[in-house]
């Protein structure tokens, strides 16, 4: 689970600094995973070996939409639903979010890190280590320009 203090203008003008959860249990990874042809992981790896921008907005909008959603003040549940959802998405902390995560590959590297499950991310496995090295010659890339 990762915890997102957002800070954004609210419609009235006001400036709001908030809290924000996102996590995927091992249930919604699965879900997400098998909504894509050959796999979102596939298709997350081939968008950053093309350093294709359509398909990065694709997937970090997925993960965050997929994964926000409200704790329990009992800490037991992680509520997700349309209109929490709906709730977040048509403010502009999730506006800010996204520009974010999509300006700075490393941030939203974390943040998908951090989402997923952590007994599920194999920080030594093949995978990993290459998903890894894109993502830092994507960020080195950038940092020329």
């Amino acid at each position: 689970m990762v915890k997102e203090q957002i800070t954004f203008e609210d419609y009235n003008g006001n400036k709001i600094t908030r809290d924000f959860y996102f996590h995927l249990n091992k249930v919604e990874l699965m879900k997400l995973e098998t909504s894509y042809p050959g796999g979102f992981s596939t298709f997350a790896k081939a968008a950053l070996a093309n350093n294709d921008q359509n398909r990065m907005l694709e997937i970090i909008t997925s993960i965050i939409e997929s994964s926000y959603g409200k704790k329990s003040d009992d800490g037991i549940r992680f509520v997700k639903n349309h209109e929490i959802l709906a709730e977040f998405v048509e403010s502009e902390a999730y506006s800010e979010l996204l520009f974010n995560l999509l300006n700075d590959p490393k941030r939203a590297d974390r943040f998908i890190e951090k989402v997923m499950p952590s007994d599920l991310i194999d920080k030594n496995s093949k995978e990993y280590k290459q998903l890894k090295k894109e993502m830092d010659k994507l960020e080195s890339g950038k940092e020329e320009e």
